[in-house]
């Protein structure tokens, strides 16, 4: 064979080894691919495995997320850390090494007295696992504001019953029991208040040992005329000091108000309390110690004396303030004891203002809001003060003004009060009403236009019905 065909021989050997080499290094770096997938996918399964087989894993989630989701859980649901418990070991054992969990009381009172008892043991258990840490405690009465006759009756109704099948037996017990229960019985309603009242006599503790660790306090009731709830008799568990409170909210959405007298008060001294709301409540503020200067948030559902609204003035730091004054106070009266017009009051901080009652003319006109975005006028008694000075101050930063109705007083109308909300507030973008006054208040918006009173910013006026429990949905554009 000529040389140049076994040399061309031995090129095309090589070149067909060369490829074949190249296809062993492409499939060898295939393979190692599919092994560095198929490593990932086993450790993802093994941890998925994991996660699903061993009931210590909580399911995978880091501590900090779980405890995240346990605190939400547990502040929006009564006695939440119960169901928790329920779920796996895993969730248990979290629970039981978690103390700030515990810190965490929220609790539904119920209206049978049989349940009680878990409240009871429920507090107990988060006064002791939660350590020496600070308590958040919300405690809502609403469901015990049934009639005293109507508990007593449920109570014994089912055990009576269950002594007999006889219809007629049923019928006559049923008639009796109900008339023995609305005849009542002082020993007998004592005696429930305060079985129904062990829940936050066991967060208190004896003569309040355990006040000293609580950080907020809330408590909603419903006091009626014949209702097991009677706001007051809170006293003799809530009238020792509490060091470390921030926030403190008594809400009464009952008919009939709660009176504290200065003797006789709750909470004597708090301070380090920030908020502080008071719904159909009335505690005179001179029987609280507290740091005006630190006072941020507070709500007064009716001041009764001078001295509450000179406290008030102090309170200089305040971001939120509602309050309403006695219908019985004149001008003169606050002049003499407050000396409006001789201190001047400002509120530098002051965003939200809800306002009710006899306000005087000289509030508006003497004490400097400069920083209001939001004024609410909560009954229809304040705009006719507000009217009546009217020129002699402004608003500059306010934005939003809300009505509940027209003024309560003649001769003033809406359309005065809409012209000193015009006169005094250059910035004002929105207004609120209730809906069956949105003619009243458009016709007097175009005719205070005509007469030259207007605020450009000014274009939405927002509605809302006084028979629904909903926020100020409807919207109109002020086109005038």
């Amino acid at each position: 064979m000529p040389a140049s065909a076994v040399q061309t021989a031995t090129i095309a050997a090589l070149a067909e080894k060369r490829r074949q080499l190249e296809e062993c290094d492409a499939e060898i770096a295939r393979l190692r691919e599919q092994i560095k997938v198929a490593k990932a996918r086993k450790a993802l399964q093994q941890r998925l495995d994991g996660a699903s087989k061993t009931p210590y894993s909580n399911m995978g989630f880091p501590s900090p997320i779980l405890d995240r989701i346990f605190e939400h859980y547990v502040a929006n649901n009564s006695m939440g850390i119960r169901r928790l418990y329920t779920i796996c070991k895993g969730w248990k054992s979290h629970i039981d090494n978690s103390e700030r969990l515990w810190t965490i009381v929220y609790i539904q009172v119920p209206s049978k007295a049989e349940d009680i008892e878990a409240c009871k043991l429920y507090c107990t258990s988060c006064v002791e696992k939660s350590g020496q840490l600070s308590l958040d405690i919300t405690v809502d009465y609403t469901n015990t504001s049934l009639p005293f006759s109507r508990v007593l009756y449920d109570h014994l109704l089912t055990p009576l019953q269950k002594l007999s099948d006889d219809a007629e037996y049923r019928r006559n017990l049923d008639f009796w029991l109900l008339r023995r229960c609305k005849s009542g019985g002082k020993e007998f309603y004592d005696t429930y208040q305060i079985y129904f009242f062990q829940p936050i006599a066991t967060l208190a503790g004896k003569q309040g040992a355990h006040m000293n660790r609580w950080k907020t306090f809330t408590i909603v009731g419903k006091q009626t005329a014949e209702g097991l709830f009677v706001m007051d008799a809170l006293e003799q568990y809530l009238r020792y000091p509490a060091p470390l409170l921030e926030k403190v909210e008594i809400l009464n959405h009952g008919k009939y108000v709660t009176k504290w007298d200065k003797y006789n008060c709750i909470f004597p001294k708090l301070p380090l309390v920030r908020h502080l709301s008071l719904d159909y409540v009335h505690i005179p503020l001179d029987a609280i110690e507290f740091d005006e200067s630190r006072m941020e948030m507070l709500s007064l559902s009716w001041l009764n004396n001078e001295e509450a609204l000179a406290r008030i003035l102090c309170c200089r730091n305040l971001k939120f303030l509602s309050f309403a004054m006695a219908h019985e106070w004149s001008e003169e009266k606050i002049k003499d004891t407050i000396k409006l017009n001789e201190n001047r009051y400002s509120f530098p901080y002051l965003v939200e203002l809800r306002v009710g009652g006899s306000v005087p003319p000289i509030f508006w006109s003497e004490v400097e809001l400069p920083v209001v975005r939001d004024l609410t006028f909560s009954d229809q008694y304040p705009t006719s003060s507000f009217f009546k000075a009217s020129g002699t101050f402004t608003l500059p930063k306010l934005t939003a003004v809300t009505f509940v109705g027209p003024p309560a007083r003649a001769p003033t109308t809406v359309k005065d009060a809409l012209r000193a909300v015009l006169l005094a507030c250059p910035a004002l973008q929105a207004l609120r009403a209730l809906s069956k006054y949105s003619e009243e208040i458009i016709t007097s918006l175009k005719e205070l236009k005509d007469e030259g009173i207007q605020v450009s910013s000014l274009s939405t006026l927002s509605l809302k019905d006084r028979r629904l429990d909903v926020d100020y949905l409807q919207t109109i554009d002020l086109v005038l």
